[in-house]
């Protein structure tokens, strides 16, 4: 937790870094950014998750939902994406990106004071938004944004690109390479959704996703091909990486998922197992079973190539 409260002051302190400030009251419908309009509907969607379960007295759940959209959307991804803005020339994109942002760190004030409420009641007073809605935190309305239909289209674009960055990062961590280095991508000509993702959304690769840019042909010496959204994406980097011994090690990695699945395939077909375990316990068995899938995809498709 108090990781948690640190994460937030960074993040506020970031805002003021870049001179984000909330001067007036901010109209939805005029909000351009893309990745401003993710913000907002996955924001709508954990407001809508943390009221329900502060009202059927599930505040462990609230919390946990707050939690998540705060450190891992807002901070984690929404702030990433930021920084290229604020680094571009573009002043419209800038003065939304400014403002917004500070309106989003207003509304997730409200949705922390429940739980924080001294910390959320003294960072509201610090970023003078009390001038702005005429009252103190303790005493201003409950978030009750709807998720705007327009932005959905955005709000998918942003999600699958958080996927391609992840699965950037996470193959570099499983083949033991520094997580600063670039890489270069390419893309097989059948790959048309992954091939317009990446042309869309080319700057923020860049800067979050640390691509050097797209090449035509692969790098068969030192490249790695991962699925990505169902296609393939092949990975190039220009130092000298010892891949085989890293696809070893990964090789044995899959062996110990399949293991685990297996174990975990033969309790959920116990009858016995199902009756009497709590539901709860079941549904994490086959959460994880799920889980354990993908990342045994994920790894298939890197010793594959």
């Amino acid at each position: 937790n108090r990781n948690f409260i640190t994460k937030i002051w960074s993040a506020n302190n970031f805002l003021k870094l870049n001179n984000c400030k909330l001067g007036k009251k901010v109209n939805i419908n005029s909000i351009k950014l893309p990745i401003n309009h993710w913000i907002f509907n996955e924001f709508t969607r954990t407001q809508n998750l943390v009221s329900k379960n502060i009202e059927i007295f599930r505040f462990d759940e609230a919390a946990k939902h707050a939690y998540q959209f705060v450190w891992h959307y807002y901070c984690d991804w929404y702030l990433e994406f930021l920084k290229p803005i604020f680094n571009s020339k573009n002043k419209a994109e800038i003065k939304e990106a400014k403002i917004f942002s500070s309106f989003m760190m207003a509304n997730i004030l409200k949705i922390l004071h429940p739980f924080i409420p001294f910390f959320t009641e003294y960072v509201w007073s610090k970023n003078y938004y009390k001038s702005l809605f005429k009252e103190d935190l303790i005493s201003s309305s409950w978030p009750n944004y709807k998720e705007s239909k327009k932005f959905l289209k955005n709000q998918v674009i942003i999600n699958n690109l958080i996927e391609l960055i992840s699965n950037i990062r996470s193959t570099k961590a499983e083949l033991k390479i520094t997580p600063k280095l670039f890489c270069d991508v390419s893309v097989s000509e059948s790959s048309n959704k992954l091939k317009k993702l990446i042309n869309d959304n080319l700057t923020l690769l860049k800067t979050v996703g640390r691509v050097n840019g797209i090449k035509n042909k692969k790098n068969n010496q030192n490249s790695i091909d991962i699925l990505v959204l169902k296609e393939k994406l092949s990975l190039g980097f220009k130092e000298d990486i010892d891949l085989a011994s890293q696809k070893q090690r990964i090789l044995q990695k899959i062996e110990g998922i399949k293991k685990q699945v297996h174990s975990l395939d033969n309790k959920l077909k116990n009858k016995a197992y199902l009756k009497n375990a709590p539901k709860e316990i079941v549904q994490n068995d086959k959460k994880l079973v799920k889980e354990l899938t993908v990342e045994d995809e994920k790894l298939r498709s890197i010793v594959s190539s």
